[in-house]
């Protein structure tokens, strides 16, 4: 119990990548036979989110409200703002790339964060800690060096370094907004801007005609939608958790294991259902195991 209450950051960022692995196979799923534009799946996030919060929001009632600042709000404000635009950035690129490979453009969180930290922060971290975070990033290079659709590669690559940046911002302000209230609290109250800015492009008329063409192909997903919205809300959640229990820079490099995650998940799918997952998934299937160990051998030099 003692390695587990020392190490909740670790066990928390991981089960968030694993969370987070499941929801980008069912994601890649929807974007290929469910919506007809990327962004729908950002629109169908926020509204999902902005219907769950009434069930998220009872986990207030025995821990009451505590009155947060204005700079709180706008806090969280933002974190909402950085989270729904990454997340538009992902769908356009999980469009054209296998999802393994979309996953593992997200670790170059393990060489911003720390340099942010680092500037911004005036954190440092143990020599070892570092090759840790080399040997994780590293490995989620080469899975998407693997990556067999060289047309659009490029495309999907720019796209999520973009949404990696916005991410760094995303984690600071968390970590910052958690200094000034409650964690929980602070989870719904990021959750709420998230739901508002996700379904915001409704107000746009494309969006809107967009949507009710889409709706006839959406609506028989919905409870598969919403199961993928309960998985990304928890996975949401633990990467919150294990922020406010550790550091902001650690918390992203264990994080950064995601892609072994979604390549097992999408795999196992795959042999199990020919119909979740993706095929793309066994190619060069050895060296993506080998690729994995490594990575989780670099996991466990964080702490």
């Amino acid at each position: 119990m003692t390695w587990l209450a020392d190490h909740a950051w670790l066990v928390l960022a991981l089960s968030s990548a694993a969370l987070w692995a499941i929801v980008h196979v069912l994601d890649a799923y929807c974007v290929s036979r469910v919506y007809e534009r990327p962004y729908m799946g950002t629109i169908m996030g926020g509204l999902m989110t902005l219907g769950l919060l009434p069930a998220l929001a009872l986990g207030l009632v025995g821990s009451g409200w505590q009155p947060m600042t204005g700079e709180a709000w706008f806090l969280a404000l933002l974190c909402g703002l950085a989270y729904m635009t990454t997340q538009w950035m992902y769908f356009v690129a999980l469009d054209s790339c296998e999802s393994g490979i979309v996953s593992a453009y997200w670790n170059s969180l393990s060489f911003f964060l720390p340099l942010a930290s680092y500037v911004i922060l005036g954190e440092t971290l143990p020599p070892l800690v570092y090759i840790g975070i080399a040997l994780v990033a590293g490995t989620s290079v080469g899975f998407a060096i693997l990556d067999q659709n060289a047309t659009h590669r490029w495309k999907a690559f720019f796209l999520m370094q973009a949404a990696v940046l916005l991410q760094v911002a995303y984690f600071l302000l968390q970590d910052r907004l958690f200094k000034t209230c409650p964690t929980y609290q602070g989870f719904i109250v990021i959750s709420v801007f998230i739901g508002l800015v996700g379904a915001a492009p409704l107000l746009m008329r494309p969006c809107r005609e967009t949507f009710r063409r889409n709706w006839p192909t959406v609506r028989p997903a919905l409870k598969f939608l919403v199961l993928i919205e309960l998985t990304n809300s928890a996975a949401v959640a633990c990467s919150q958790f294990a922020v406010a229990n550790g550091r902001p820079s650690l918390v992203a490099a264990a994080e950064a294991t995601m892609p072994a995650f979604t390549f097992f998940f999408s795999l196992v799918l795959f042999w199990a259902t020919r119909h979740y997952g993706e095929e793309e998934a066994k190619h060069r299937f050895w060296l993506k195991l080998l690729l994995t160990g490594v990575m989780a051998y670099g996991v466990s030099m964080l702490h």
